[in-house]
């Protein structure tokens, strides 16, 4: 694993303790594309922790390796943006120990996640604010729920196969329902259907 702080007090608190445990292998963060989890820490009130995870961002392999946050606090608006970032737990710098951030290092480096109740549902809340948003745009752009959904696993990767299951539809329907996209908006092709509801928002 490998640490990014906000500040060098933090960085030495964190990577003096770390570097020690029996179950840690601590990288430089030059090296962080080859760690399995990433430790983003900072102790001032006055850091935005979004700013961290930003800076942090044009280090070669980082994207997708999961992050834990440890800061004194954190906003609902702040916390939806560490997550875009990867982060996947969130931990109080004024209330939590070190013994705490290592077992949350080792549940997010297996996929585990650690965040509050109440700044889950926020986030929950929204996430489905958003999607409701993207849902109004698509329909007032000719996309019905059903072809929005069909689109968005498109759009994520998964074959006529896979969405049919997923949506407990046949493959005829959902190759139907791509096909009735395609027709009536003109287009050529599925890719165009996906290109054009990502164009308007719609996931």
């Amino acid at each position: 694993m490998s640490v990014f702080a906000a500040d060098r007090i933090s960085a030495d608190w964190a990577n003096a303790w770390l570097r020690d445990h029996p179950d840690i292998t601590l990288l430089p963060p030059e090296m962080a594309r080859d760690a399995g989890v990433l430790l983003y820490v900072t102790a001032r009130t006055e850091d935005e922790p979004a700013d961290l995870l930003r800076r942090s961002s044009g280090v070669p392999g980082v994207c997708e390796i999961p992050k834990v946050l440890v800061a004194p606090c954190i906003s609902n608006q702040s916390l939806l943006e560490v997550v875009g970032h990867g982060v996947v737990s969130f931990l109080s710098y004024t209330s939590v120990g070190l013994n705490e951030i290592t077992e949350a290092l080792m549940e997010a480096d297996r996929g585990g996640s650690r965040l509050p109740g109440a700044l889950t549902r926020a986030l929950t809340d929204e996430i489905r604010e958003q999607r409701r948003d993207s849902d109004v745009i698509a329909r007032k752009a000719g996309l019905e729920p059903r072809e929005i959904e069909v689109l968005r696993m498109l759009a994520e990767g998964s074959d006529v196969r896979e969405i049919a299951a997923r949506l407990q539809y046949s493959e005829s329907t959902v190759k139907g329902v791509i096909q009735g996209v395609v027709r009536r908006l003109g287009l050529r092709n599925r890719i165009e259907a996906v290109a054009y509801g990502a164009r308007i928002g719609a996931y």
